[in-house]
């Protein structure tokens, strides 16, 4: 593990391979309400042949907190994460509102993105999923939200079955493990604070520049994957599917017995599609259509 040694707010961050530049590096951007431990079943199928980066954003687990996270003080954090540890090059995967930073960040720096893979988000965002948080955004409303769960555990740990194909379905440890985390979270007023803030921020950041990432996206040239839960209930496939549209040689997937976080659900389907990109910025091209290794994967 590791922390950002800059000014504050500093940044944790899991290192697989702390000091290693003889593998690829991936780095691995959580969404919102969540932290790096999202990504832990991926480390096993990856951490013999990749470094691994896996930060909290900044308010979120245990990295400090701003007083309010933005939308860009998150691309700023992962970008020092890179300068910090001298990384020229990176895959970079985000989930859900992650993957919109992600994209943020291959956009601003692209010569330290070598390859991008966008897990159920990115932008443009679509309508349905900003109509979902738009209430949560609202002055007020967010806070007594926040509240409602703080006083109904059973109703905050429920809240997390939508973003699961199967939450029943999911191993006892794991539920536990999930449960146990977003009951810290919703408890947590630094964690409240960034949630709200970063929510407020992304959803006025999207207001006034989604349509100029869109048209960034389009001079994109390196390996690109957008992967979807074929049982997202969260964001429909179609968005998914639109935005690798608007990228020459872009690739869509979906994953099969999978929700709105693949990673935690098939992580071996999620790996096996890391490794292929891997392959493909190594060749220097754009990768070729193929089904995905580790899992099940279609399109």
């Amino acid at each position: 593990m590791g922390a950002d040694q800059r000014d504050s707010p500093r940044i944790f961050y899991f290192d697989s391979a702390p000091g290693d530049r003889s593998r690829p590096v991936v780095l691995l951007i959580h969404g919102l309400g969540d932290e790096a431990d999202s990504f832990r079943h991926l480390f096993p199928f990856l951490s013999r042949d990749f470094r691994l980066l896996a930060p909290d954003l900044p308010g979120f687990g245990r990295s400090e907190s701003p007083g309010k996270t933005s939308f860009r003080l998150c691309v700023e954090a992962v970008a020092g994460i890179l300068e910090t540890e001298g990384i020229e090059e990176a895959i970079v995967l985000g989930s859900s509102l992650g993957a919109s930073i992600a994209q943020n960040l291959a956009l601003r720096q692209p010569s330290r993105v070598g390859a991008l893979l966008l897990e159920d988000g990115g932008s443009p965002a679509p309508n349905r999923a900003a109509t979902t948080l738009l209430a949560m955004a609202l002055p007020f409303f967010g806070e007594r939200r926040y509240q409602g769960f703080r006083e109904n555990g059973e109703a905050a740990v429920a809240s997390l079955g939508p973003y699961y194909a199967d939450w029943e379905g999911l191993p006892e440890e794991d539920r536990r493990f999930l449960a146990r985390r977003v009951l810290d979270r919703v408890n947590s007023e630094t964690q409240a604070r960034a949630y709200l803030s970063l929510l407020r921020s992304t959803i006025a950041t999207m207001a006034t520049s989604s349509a100029s990432f869109a048209r960034q996206l389009r001079y994109w040239k390196k390996p690109l994957t957008v992967v979807w839960g074929a049982e997202d209930r969260i964001v429909p496939a179609d968005s998914g599917r639109a935005i690798a549209g608007r990228v020459t040689g872009g690739d869509f997937r979906l994953v099969e017995g999978a929700g709105h976080l693949p990673h935690q659900e098939r992580p071996a389907a999620t790996a096996g599609i890391i490794r292929e990109l891997a392959d493909a910025m190594a060749a220097g091209k754009p990768r070729e259509e193929s089904p995905s290794k580790g899992g099940r994967a279609r399109r």
